[in-house]
């Protein structure tokens, strides 16, 4: 049985892909900071918050000891904090970049021996907000450049191995991170946002593919906002 790991997979994209991977005959290995609420043999859940070191450190030994033997890792937890570009809380920039970049740093890097030993294949989940400029976005645009940064760090370093690292870059979806924000209250319309289901059937079609095929970037636009 292949296994996944699956950051943020308690709402949003992260439960739709972990719903869809179990279907598929995955066991399925999930965390977020809240309690899981998918019941089925095939999944594991931690709660953990992903700006704390000593938890991110206790998820990592956690699949170095139970689950060292996977297949996939979605790096796709994330936080939206927006601001005036005169008015940063160092707090909430450092837990956005704890959570955003920093998490998923540390944890694809500690196991990065087991991705090589396992041809385990690396998708980091990035944002159309680095291809324009948003202000108010600034804190997680920047993170989010960051991530894209180390994702093709991980390409260049695994691209003798059996591993694939994909950057998918996707639009605006229907998401519960809007409704989390921390700062500035602002509001969008997810009726006009792409349906989750649809983002991550792309994500597990790009999973699927034989390992002779490659996507290292792949940016999903939404028909509506053109």
């Amino acid at each position: 049985m292949k296994k996944v790991i699956i950051t943020g997979s308690s709402s949003g994209l992260g439960l739709s892909l972990a719903k869809k991977f179990l279907d598929e005959g995955y066991f399925v290995i999930g965390l977020s900071n809240s309690e899981g609420i998918i019941v089925n043999l095939s999944y594991v859940h931690r709660k953990i918050n992903l700006a704390l070191p000593a938890e991110v450190n206790n998820f990592i030994s956690f699949i170095k000891q139970e689950h060292d033997n996977f297949d996939l890792i979605i790096n796709n937890a994330g936080m939206l904090y927006t601001a005036d570009i005169s008015n940063y809380d160092i707090e909430n920039l450092i837990e956005s970049f704890s959570i955003n970049v920093f998490s998923h740093m540390k944890i694809t890097g500690d196991l990065f021996p087991l991705i090589e030993k396992n041809g385990a294949d690396i998708i980091n989940i990035t944002s159309s907000s680095l291809e324009g400029t948003y202000p108010s976005f600034l804190a997680y645009s920047a993170s989010k450049a960051a991530l894209r940064q180390f994702t093709k760090e991980l390409n260049s370093s695994l691209k003798d191995t059996n591993s694939r690292v994909t950057e998918f870059c996707p639009a605006g979806f229907q998401s519960n991170i809007w409704k989390k924000m921390k700062g500035l209250s602002l509001e969008r319309d997810e009726n006009k946002r792409m349906n989750v289901d649809d983002v991550a059937n792309i994500i597990l079609f790009i999973s699927k593919l034989t390992k002779d095929i490659e996507i290292p970037f792949i940016k999903i636009n939404n028909k509506k906002d053109r």
